[in-house]
């Protein structure tokens, strides 16, 4: 289990909209679908030790910024 991460070893996103600047971090992995939306004014990050999920049902509308990060340290 990884120790200094601050989040959940497995962050699942779903039923969000997001319009505004966020960070979302997974320890080890971060899933997202299902009805989370970056709006076109929206902002986001995901950042996780070992793998991002995008599945059916996310998406980022025209205008929306997204970002994936991967950081081995946070699955130390």
């Amino acid at each position: 289990m990884p120790t200094g991460c601050g989040g959940p070893n497995h962050l699942i996103l779903e039923n969000q909209t997001v319009n505004d600047t966020q960070e979302f971090v997974g320890c080890l992995t971060l899933t997202a679908g299902n009805g989370f939306v970056v709006e076109a004014n929206g902002d986001v990050t995901f950042r996780a030790g070992e793998k991002v999920v995008l599945q059916d049902g996310f998406s980022v509308a025209a205008g929306g910024r997204f970002k994936i990060e991967i950081d081995s340290t946070l699955s130390e």
